[in-house]
């Protein structure tokens, strides 16, 4: 928590005083918050953000500071509402009034994303706020709208009639935050298919990229593009193929054995990002695909593919077989370039992935915090075969980087030890 401070760029002295006990309650960051230095408010703002809903008190101070007029303090704040969720729904009203700040903050983006994502975090009462203003003439406030409502999740669903006859207008202004609150509602959104597949025919690939992300969220039951989307995994722009790709993958077998030719075709795309997803769509279509299995094999031993750890997820995913996985898994969790990808391929393959636990257990000591923070999550996956990383996981619960500290305690639940609730530790222990 303290340390979240610092990352911002202060001493966490500034906010807490020398010498004073790091725990920081709800009642020191709403007086932080009346400071005089951005800085401190920033640092409250971020142990606000950290709470949650238990930040729900602070809710008032919250409101005042969406007028700050650092763009970085009432973004901020407006982060910080999201978080709290429904418990802050009393802030519905400034936050609406926010969504007309166009102010750019520099930590967090446009004020007024951060209000209607907040908005659309607000349960029931901010979605139907966000569902008003989508009749609304103010193209700036339309977009706001459909924006926030991608935060709302399938629970937004009572939107998608009226985000359809909006996407209908095909008006730029607003057209990529509509095809967005459809990707955010999902499954819910299948009504919306046929809107969505007129903006696949759009001339702008930018719209071309959004429809196809929205039409995976909604998954199977997308299946009517799928015609268009074999073809844009063809013919499109690089970053439209790639999502065209994920497309199939996320719809399923019902793209039929001429879909899963488009993709094996995709394997040989010469950008590395269409070849990745194409091989993660394969590895979706599980046995289905069984017919790629040797095609992606091929490419992983002959290292045709920059993301061998995916491909060796797929071939699993496909075949059932774990066997090349962890043997390609264990070559790349090492290699710098592909890090990252091996330790959470790894974690996919839950229990299957038990013959890397040595790697795990070295990863675990690594100075990079970020490296035993992944690690410790994958642990988490693996079954009995994690116990062995219980000592280690135990050491970790004093670690510097609060979020190490907490991803050693899932693992260590996970794992059947008792942990208290809050792993953090006083900054004078460590």
């Amino acid at each position: 928590m303290v340390l979240g401070l610092v990352c911002l760029g202060f001493s966490a002295g500034a906010f807490l005083g020398c010498g004073q006990s790091p725990v920081v309650t709800v009642n020191d960051c709403i007086a932080a918050l009346q400071n005089e230095d951005p800085y401190v408010r920033l640092g409250a703002l971020h142990t606000l953000f950290q709470m949650g809903p238990e930040a729900a008190p602070a809710t008032q101070r919250l409101c005042i500071l969406l007028t700050d007029d650092d763009p970085n303090i009432a973004a901020g704040a407006a982060r910080v509402l999201a978080a709290i969720g429904p418990a802050a729904e009393s802030a519905l009203p400034a936050l609406e009034a926010a969504l007309r700040d166009e102010r750019e903050s520099r930590l967090f983006g446009p004020v007024w994303s951060t209000a209607a994502q907040a908005m659309g975090s607000m349960g029931p009462k901010g979605i139907a706020a966000l569902i008003a203003l989508l009749e609304s003439d103010d193209p700036a406030i339309l977009r706001a709208a459909a924006y926030g409502l991608h935060f709302g999740g399938p629970a937004a669903a009572p939107a998608v009639p009226t985000l359809i006859q909006v996407l209908n207008r095909n008006d730029p202004r607003y057209r990529k935050e509509v095809i967005f609150a459809l990707q955010g509602i999902g499954p819910p959104a299948k009504e919306a298919v046929p809107a969505l597949i007129t903006m696949l025919h759009s001339d702008d690939f930018h719209t071309q990229y959004w429809a196809c992300r929205a039409l995976a969220a909604i998954g199977p039951e997308a299946e009517p593009a799928i015609p268009v989307l074999m073809r844009l995994t063809k013919e499109g722009v690089t970053s439209v193929r790639r999502n065209a790709a994920a497309a199939l993958g996320h719809i399923g077998p019902k793209i039929g054995p001429e879909g899963v030719s488009v993709l094996l075709e995709a394997l040989r795309d010469p950008a590395e990002a269409v070849r990745e997803q194409a091989v993660i769509a394969l590895g979706r279509l599980g046995s289905f695909a069984a017919d790629a299995a040797p095609a992606i094999e091929f490419a992983i031993v002959h290292r045709r593919l920059q993301c061998r750890p995916q491909a060796a997820v797929a071939i699993w995913r496909i075949t059932g077989r774990a066997e090349l996985a962890i043997q390609v898994i264990r070559e790349e969790i090492f290699l710098p370039e592909n890090q990252m990808q091996a330790i959470w391929c790894l974690k996919e393959l839950g229990p299957d992935g038990a013959p890397a636990t040595p790697d795990l257990l070295k990863l675990l000591e690594s100075p990079d915090g970020d490296l035993r923070e992944a690690a410790a999550e994958v642990i988490a996956e693996l079954g009995p075969a994690g116990k062995a990383a219980i000592p280690a996981l135990e050491r970790l619960l004093f670690d510097r980087d609060p979020e190490v500290r907490k991803a050693a305690a899932r693992a260590l639940r996970a794992l059947g030890q008792p942990v208290p609730e809050s792993a953090d530790v006083p900054i004078s222990n460590l």
